[in-house]
């Protein structure tokens, strides 16, 4: 699948309102292997409880028609990674 593609597709799961659920499916099917990074995430506990309650409180924003930042959720999905840099 091509990078661009790939993000695009991301962003739609992440900025729809649910993607706490949405991840959490694909957490127990479709990610593994298709998002590495997601893969590490998930398995660490905390890790895992982050990216949780961000997804959380962005769908909170989405439902109450309030802005959502991709750049936010990027960050949440990414965090484990610079705290272990």
């Amino acid at each position: 699948m091509p990078p661009a593609r790939l993000f695009d597709e991301m962003l739609k799961l992440l900025l729809s309102g649910t993607p706490a659920p949405a991840c959490a499916s694909c957490a127990r099917s479709l990610h593994k292997g298709v998002l590495p990074l997601l893969d590490v995430i998930l398995e660490q506990p905390l890790g895992e409880r982050f990216v949780t309650l961000a997804l959380a409180q962005t769908d909170e924003r989405v439902l109450a028609e309030r802005p959502v930042s991709a750049a936010f959720l990027f960050a949440a999905l990414l965090w484990h990674e610079v705290l272990a840099a």
